[in-house]
């Protein structure tokens, strides 16, 4: 019996496999008969209605009925869990060839480029993540709080260079999505080259995505800010020689390195394969985008996004 009759097979005969319905994609299936069964079924478990021979009546023809009986009393106990991770993993395989081989080869190489990342970026598989344990999760949580105060009090994350920051985020943690608000003008763009600067201070890794200025309008605001002279003074040339003088000494003298990004065409996918690649070059801790409304969506997979 073929993985997808397996599955069916399974699902048709144990009443406690039907909640994993919502999760599949009738789309996974190649063979017709049970894409129709999925269909029907999942419907029919979403309206609460009960799944048997007589309920499925109305929904296939005589010669459907029959072989959907045979599945039915062909079913063995397997890991459901498992089956369904191999059928969709076919799928996309499927699907990711079948993109690539119809791909329009005539395109220039920054369209080819820009299309391929999107096939891949939405060539992912859907969360079959299981519920956990409340119980469980907070025992793991509990041990975590009890070690970090037997080491007295230690970041949790990488130390942002703000110490009151640090108090009450616990440093920069993996994983952490941190948004700086605020309205135009009120100088989030300088907050976020400070933090950028500061993290950096300690040797780590940082990558700044500025989508808005380009590198030279950055830089500009970077020399400001390390050689603590207005902004304004900078940009419209009002400095005095001893500011001069202040800024040459500034910019020869720096100590701390991080890397600056003003590709203004940037998508979630481009940034996505820029922070691999840098990652993979230079390193990569920490990740700032300025600013977070300019990055480009796809319609395709914007709900994703």
């Amino acid at each position: 019996m073929s993985n997808e009759r397996l599955i069916i097979s399974n699902i048709l005969y144990h009443n406690d496999k039907r909640h994993y319905l919502p999760r599949i994609n009738m789309n996974w299936f190649e063979d017709t008969l049970c894409k129709k069964i999925v269909g029907v079924i999942t419907q029919m478990y979403l309206n609460n209605e009960a799944i048997d021979y007589l309920t499925l009546i109305p929904h296939f023809e005589r010669k459907e009925l029959i072989d959907v009986i045979t599945l039915q009393q062909n079913a063995s106990d397997i890991d459901l869990r498992t089956h369904l991770l191999t059928l969709e993993y076919n799928y996309i395989k499927r699907n990711l060839v079948d993109r690539l081989t119809h791909l329009d080869l005539s395109n220039e190489l920054p369209d080819m480029v820009k299309d391929i990342q999107s096939i891949l970026e939405e060539t992912t598989f859907s969360t079959h993540k299981e519920p956990e344990s409340i119980v469980k999760v907070t025992n793991k949580v509990v041990d975590h709080i009890v070690d970090n105060s037997l080491n007295g009090g230690a970041l949790t994350g990488k130390q942002t260079g703000w110490r009151y920051l640090d108090k009450y985020i616990g440093g920069y943690n993996e994983g952490d999505l941190i948004v700086i608000a605020g309205r135009p003008g009120m100088g989030k763009t300088a907050i976020a080259l400070t933090l950028t600067k500061d993290f950096a201070k300690y040797n780590y890794k940082a990558l700044f995505l500025s989508l808005e200025m380009s590198n030279d309008q950055l830089a500009k605001r970077y020399i400001s800010l390390i050689g603590d002279i207005e902004n304004w003074k900078i940009r419209n040339g009002r400095l005095q020689q001893i500011e001069i003088d202040k800024v040459i000494n500034s910019a020869n003298n720096q100590t701390i390195e991080f890397y600056i990004d003003d590709d203004v065409d940037t998508s979630i996918a481009q940034i996505k394969a820029k922070a691999k690649l840098h990652k993979s070059r230079k390193g990569l801790d920490l990740l700032v985008i300025d600013y977070i409304q300019l990055v480009k969506g796809t319609k395709a997979n914007r709900e994703q996004e």
